[in-house]
């Protein structure tokens, strides 16, 4: 009898194996097919080098090949080149991870306004090649496309031939100058470079082709008087400790010369760059923002989150947001994945009235929109936070939000036992209401309609001004606290007739004035039993 339940536990064993077998040579053939077909994106296992976009990236770079190994050299040794030294967050955080677009520029984006004021940012026009020394050797591999750009423009002008990221070890300093070492600078460093299309600026490794050169001439020598940095000139540690989102570039000019660096890095104002794009990558498939033929329309576009926090019913939204919008608008679609070349993203979102995503790190994007145009933010059930819009603001960039409803057992037992308020100051409370998917409901899409309408002049937000605020870092850091403001002005000739002036939609609703059992502002009823 023994034997006999054995030998049948055996068999359900052998049994669950074989169909696991089965069931992963079907996916693997369906992804294949589905690859062919030109379905779906393969999913990133390994380094970015893998992913779909890559290979549709190097296809098109075949056409204008990169320059020689030695001619790229010799470009860093001849011109001019600023230096900069890298330092490890103070604070021992594990937020600063290089991969994160959020995290890593909390560090280093607040580095630009503050080069800037001591006169340390480097002008394309006197260096033609920025070297960023990385504090750690895997920072060059974590680093993605998009942080790699956030890098670049935080510690330039934008207008340097070259953007090169060396490990620690690569360089040497001597009393004459700097000492790269050969080997390791081609094998171990990260090339940007003006002769890069858009589709491979921060996405391929210029240097990639080098690696298996031994160049003459080289260890590199940098004589002092052709190297300018930042680190002997002042007491800034660079990346060491992070800034509040509100203060990242809080005046305009700050901004502004950081929007300059971003378009000159992406040659935004170089249409020529696109023309060469035969075929775009798949997360960019619907991306009409990309063509030239829709200039005299309106630009919308969505953004959708390839993991955690997605739109749900995503088809079905995207059909309603254009019936609303009308026929004067383009509507575009952009689907997250970490090896996106930024620069298509830059280009994009650089001719957009309207930005819609769900609250995540990709809502950093309002940071490449025009002045005066709007970003929605969509939140799931009880999570609330005005971070991102706060540095949408700093850039004149309005805002606008909508909170999903509940859309699974936990997030209906949130909204049925806590405030926004409340779920926003326990950590596993927001930690868990965070993780949810979100649905642009009715009340959301209302919320598109009402935006619509304010950027076509056919309504308008309501002039509050706010007494007692005689900074504009205060009053920025006022609006983004205020739910209902979409934008501000600062005005200040001296201290005693400054003037700070909310827009409010006095139609959006509170973030936290909600009641357990109902939704935002108490507009819905999301548990049983509530009125």
């Amino acid at each position: 009898m023994m034997s006999v339940k054995r030998e049948l536990v055996r068999l359900r064993k052998l049994s669950f194996r074989m169909l696991a077998v089965l069931a992963a040579i079907v996916a693997t053939v369906s992804l294949y097919l589905a690859q062919r077909a030109g379905l779906a994106a393969p999913f990133m296992l390994g380094p970015p080098e893998s992913s779909g976009i890559l290979r549709t990236i190097a296809k098109e770079s075949k056409k204008a090949p990169l320059k020689s190994c030695a001619e790229v050299i010799l470009n860093l040794i001849s011109e001019k080149t600023f230096f900069h030294e890298l330092r490890l967050p103070t604070d021992g955080t594990y937020r600063s991870r290089p991969g994160h677009w959020f995290h890593f520029s909390e560090y280093h984006v607040p580095m630009h306004a503050k080069l800037r004021r001591v006169g340390l940012l480097p002008k394309g026009k006197d260096y033609k090649t920025i070297v960023l020394r990385v504090p750690q050797s895997k920072w060059i591999t974590d680093m993605n496309p998009m942080t790699r750009l956030y890098l670049s423009a935080a510690y330039s002008d934008g207008g340097a031939r070259n953007i090169l990221f060396v490990p620690p070890d690569v360089i040497s300093k001597t009393q004459t100058g700097m000492v790269f070492d050969d080997v390791r600078l081609l094998k171990l460093s990260w090339l940007s470079s003006t002769f890069q299309s858009l589709q491979e600026k921060f996405v391929l490794n210029a240097l990639k082709d080098c690696t298996k050169q031994k160049l003459e001439g080289l260890p590199l020598h940098l004589d002092a008087s052709n190297i300018g940095t930042s680190n002997s000139k002042s007491n800034l540690l660079l990346g060491a400790n992070k800034a509040p989102i509100y203060s990242w570039l809080s005046q305009p000019e700050e901004a502004e010369s950081f929007r300059g660096s971003i378009q000159k890095l992406c040659d935004a104002s170089h249409s020529k760059a696109l023309q060469s794009l035969v075929e775009l990558p798949p997360s960019f498939a619907e991306a009409q923002c990309l063509l030239h033929d829709v200039t005299d329309k309106r630009h919308a576009v969505i953004y959708q989150r390839d993991r955690t926090r997605k739109f749900i019913h995503f088809d079905e939204m995207k059909e309603r947001i254009g019936q609303i919008l009308g026929a004067q608008w383009t509507v575009s679609v952009i689907i997250h994945n970490d090896g996106n070349p930024p620069c298509l993203i830059v280009q994009c979102l650089t001719r957009a009235d309207l930005l819609i995503t769900p609250h995540g790190f990709q809502s950093m994007l309002n940071m490449f929109l025009p002045r005066k145009s709007y970003m929605i933010e969509v939140f799931p059930t009880r999570y609330y936070w005005s971070g991102y819009k706060s540095l949408g603001l700093a850039w004149d960039v309005q805002h606008a939000w909508a909170q999903s409803a509940p859309l699974t057992t936990l997030a209906y037992t949130l909204a049925s036992f806590t405030t926004t308020d409340f779920c926003m100051q326990i950590f596993y409370c927001r930690y868990l209401a965070r993780k949810g998917n979100v649905l642009m409901d009715e009340t959301g899409l209302a919320q598109i309609q009402r935006v619509r309408n304010i950027i076509e002049n056919i309504e308008e937000t309501t002039a509050i001004e706010l007494s007692g605020v005689i900074e504009r870092e205060q009053c920025l850091r006022e609006c983004g606290h205020d739910s209902k403001c979409a934008s501000f002005s600062f005005e200040s000739h001296n201290l005693s007739s400054s003037r700070c002036i909310f827009r409010q939609d006095l139609l959006q609703g509170e973030s936290g004035n909600d009641q357990v059992g109902t939704g935002v502002n108490n507009k819905r009823c999301w548990s049983p039993g509530c009125k």
